[in-house]
This record gives structure tokens, sequence and C-alpha cells, in this order.
């Protein structure tokens, strides 16, 4: 028996179709989605109703989003990833290798969305010499990113993360390896009293988080999301390709066709920019990458 009390939640962790949803109040609860076309994904912003006899709760009604963190998944489809946030932090690490393709991939996205994005180089204690990787940060940081070098293992900088997460709701993004979920145990302090709610799965299983939310001692709010090989962006059209790389929007203004699309066309001002080192080679062979990616699946003509 459902009793029709709402209450407002937002989502912390996503286990399939269950969730752990935090009250205004700070109570966490287990919880399952009512009906089919709801999917509440990590910061969403919920409605939920009580079960009597039951210590699980019911979603039933999503809240408008601010934004929402989306990709292209392996089908071709629009996957959104986490709703709410402020800040997009992506990890690299010297090893495994960064795909810097990949990184644009999701600067490109914030830009997007309208949120900030940082690149976080981890495990530098491993190869502080590691010149073609400190090139490529010297390139963002001129494009206007912010960058953080740091060392989980000794605890160098992490101090800035957790600065430039005060009072905002960020995402840890990057590959498997870089070392994410460690960067979410040194700069979180409450890391056991989420973990310690358990979800289990319709078989009786208990079941892995596809992403959690961990609160940090100054109001920041950081989300852990799985670690991917490949992250493509999803946009419907060149104005949003093009608004994902804010070099080559700024450079466009000047092209003699206000459409220019910066691949083919005469008196191209973001051509002439890349052969004046104004733009980088890598981030214009990745802003035509991307085209392709996209042109491939469909996503743009």
């Amino acid at each position: 028996m459902i009793l029709k009390i709402n209450h407002k939640a937002q989502v912390i962790a996503t286990y399939s179709q269950r969730m752990i949803v935090r009250t205004v109040n700070g109570e966490h609860f287990n919880a399952r989605i009512k009906g089919k076309n709801l999917r509440p994904v990590c910061g969403d912003w919920v409605l939920i109703e009580s079960i009597k006899n039951e210590n699980e709760k019911l979603i039933t009604k999503i809240s408008v989003r601010n934004n929402e963190l989306s990709r292209i998944n392996t089908r071709g489809k629009r996957e959104i990833l986490a709703a709410n946030i402020n800040l997009l932090i992506i990890v690299i690490a010297v090893h495994p290798e960064p795909d810097w393709y990949v990184v644009d991939r999701y600067i490109s996205t914030a830009e997007n969305m309208g949120i900030k994005a940082v690149i976080v180089f981890n495990k530098i204690d491993l190869d502080k010499k590691n010149n073609k990787a400190i090139d490529f940060i010297q390139d963002y940081k001129k494009i206007g990113y912010q960058t953080i070098k740091c060392s989980v293992k000794e605890n160098s900088n992490l101090d800035k993360i957790c600065q430039i997460v005060e009072n905002k709701t960020a995402i840890l993004v990057g590959q498997s390896g870089v070392g994410k979920s460690s960067i979410i145990n040194k700069t979180t302090n409450n890391i056991l009293k989420i973990s310690e709610i358990s979800v289990v799965s319709g078989q009786g299983k208990h079941t892995t988080a596809n992403s959690m939310m961990f609160d940090l001692p100054n109001k920041g709010k950081l989300i852990d999301s799985p670690g991917i090989r490949d992250f493509i962006t999803y946009a419907e059209s060149f104005s949003e390709i093009i608004s994902g790389y804010k070099e080559i929007k700024l450079h466009g203004v000047d092209c003699k066709f206000h459409n220019c699309r910066h691949l083919r066309e005469p008196d191209c001002a973001v051509k002439y920019a890349v052969l004046k080192g104004k733009i980088t080679n890598h981030r214009y062979n990745s802003f035509k990458r991307l085209i392709n990616i996209l042109k491939n699946l469909k996503k743009i003509n």
C-alpha cells in the first residue's frame, strides 16, 4: 500500500532500476521508480512516496533539471549521466596515457552545458617529467581552462580540488584507472556513511552503483562516475560543435561566411588561425574528428 505523501529528495546513487535518495532533512532511503517512463540520474531532485510497512520509497516525479550531462552511448542513443551539476572535473593521469580527444569532448560538453570544466592531472608522482602531457596541459591553460596537477599518493594539491568544489555540485569523469575514487576517498569525510547504505536488486542481490554522490566538508558535492574508454559528445547541430571549442568559436566570427563550418570553406578565419598557431593542430583535428564521428552516427548532416 502506497501512502500518498510526497517528499522532496535528491538522487545520490543509482543502481540500474534502484536508487539511494536523500531528503532535505538528510535522511537516506532506498528507492525504486514508479512506472516505466522515469529515468532519474545522480543529482536529480525527485518526489518520493512512502510505501506502508516498507523502508523503501517510490520515486514518482523528476523535478525540472538545471542541466544534463549526456553522451552518445554504444547503441548510438543519447544517455543522460548526471543532472544539476555546476562543475565538470576531467581526471587524467600519467598512466593510463591520456586520450586528449576524449578530454576535448568532455570540455565540449561542458561548454554547451554552460558550466566550468577543470582538468586534473593525477599521479604526477609517477612521472614528474612527462613533457608531452605537460605541453598539452599548457595548451589548455592558454585557451583558458584551469588545470590542477595532483598526487593522491603524496597528498599534493588535493586541497585545490576541494576549493573549486566548494558550494558546488561537481562530477569526476575520466578513463578507468586514473584515480577518481582515490580522489573521492581523500577529499570527502563521509564515504563510509554513504557506503553503508546498501541497495538490493529485485533478485535479492547487492548491486554496484553506476554513480554516487559524496559530500565535502565545505558543502561541496562530488559525483563519482564510472570509468569509460570513450566519450562522445551529444550534439544535434554544427553550431553546438563549434560552441564546444571556444577558441574556434572566437576566431569563427571573422570568417567570410556567417555559416562557415571551418572545413573546406574559403576565407576561413579558423583555418588561418591554425596556420598562425593561434589554434593548435590538435584542437582543430579534434574538432574535425568529432564532426566525422557525429556524421557517421547520423546525428548531424
